[in-house]
């Protein structure tokens, strides 16, 4: 069974390290009392772990971030990161690099073109579609029309009194 840790009773400087996912689960629940060694700031007001591991706020440099091997914040040595990315040897965490990070950018900027590119392609085949839908549409209309005409052309013929007249008949059953 796990034991509670009580910051009240130890020194700045023994604070005990926490993987990413403790620290991430804890967060803004470490009293600031922690920082001033438990002066008359008192334990209710929290602070993020980062400040406990950094209490000054210093960044580390970019070049700094760019070498390989560990740099320390506070008290604990905190691998920095590399060009290819490092499996963390306490925790197990896989952290990308620089190159792995920059590749992945890479690789959105180029999925965002080409589906632009795509975007433009199927606008095109949407307005093709519409053209040949528009034609095919004029081709069947003409088609239906002069069959029809045709049709009732042939039963005039056939008993002029029995049936309306062509021009009629064509007013009230044209395809527009």
């Amino acid at each position: 069974m796990a034991t509670a840790f009580d910051y009240r009773s130890q020194a700045f400087n023994s604070i005990p390290s926490v993987g990413l996912m403790e620290s991430l689960a804890n967060y803004g629940t470490t009293p600031i009392n922690v920082l001033t060694g438990g002066t008359a700031l008192g334990n209710t007001n929290l602070v993020a772990p980062s400040v406990v591991a950094n209490p000054l706020g210093y960044a580390p440099s970019p070049s700094a971030m760019l070498t390989a091997g560990p740099s320390t914040l506070g008290s604990e040595a905190v691998p920095s990161t590399n060009w290819w990315g490092y499996t963390d040897q306490k925790t197990g965490a896989y952290s990308p690099g620089i190159v792995q990070q920059g590749l992945g950018i890479a690789q959105g900027i180029g999925n965002l073109y080409l589906g632009m590119k795509q975007y433009g392609l199927q606008k095109d085949i949407f307005e093709n579609n519409k053209q040949q839908y528009a034609q095919n549409y004029a081709a069947q209309r003409t088609l239906t029309n002069a069959r029809l005409e045709d049709r009732q052309r042939a039963r005039v013929a056939a008993n002029p009194d029995a049936y309306e007249s062509v021009g009629s008949y064509m007013a009230r059953n044209r395809i527009v």
